[in-house]
């Protein structure tokens, strides 16, 4: 997926980019937060990120930021169906350590977005929390 994003922000659009999911599994090899832009994006060159036919695809991220970060990302669409239907097929997981977090969202906005859309999908957030301060206890006298 790092490598399919970064490609589609250095590319010359010439018309819909559609990115099919054909693994089960996404995760481990990603860089994230996987920034998603393209100047050239509209409502002809428009993105699609789904799994392919008969496909259930899980991306799992942990990171105390988003897993996507959209600078002024337009035109993108995140949809969960295999076949064009309201089928969920796509879950997009975020595992974050509770301790200052800056942002707790799988999705994050950067700029003014438009036109971005979140279908037949599930997002699901696991917290996994530190004790950063331990009580100490205080003996009365």
């Amino acid at each position: 997926l790092t490598d399919a994003f970064n490609a589609y922000n250095s590319s010359c659009l010439n018309g819909a980019v559609t990115f099919l999911l054909t693994d089960a599994t996404y995760g481990a090899a990603e860089t994230f937060p996987i920034s998603i832009y393209n100047p050239q994006a509209s409502a002809i060159n428009t993105l699609t990120i789904r799994p392919n036919t008969g496909i259930t695809s899980t991306i799992t991220g942990k990171s105390n930021e988003a897993l996507f970060k959209y600078n002024g990302a337009d035109f993108i669409t995140f949809d969960g169906s295999n076949n064009g239907t309201t089928s969920r097929n796509l879950t997009i997981k975020k595992k974050i350590t509770f301790y200052c977090i800056k942002n707790w969202k799988v999705f994050y906005k950067m700029m003014l977005n438009v036109f971005i859309t979140y279908i037949n999908h599930l997002l699901k957030q696991k917290m996994i929390s530190l004790k950063l301060f331990q009580k100490s206890k205080k003996k009365n006298d």
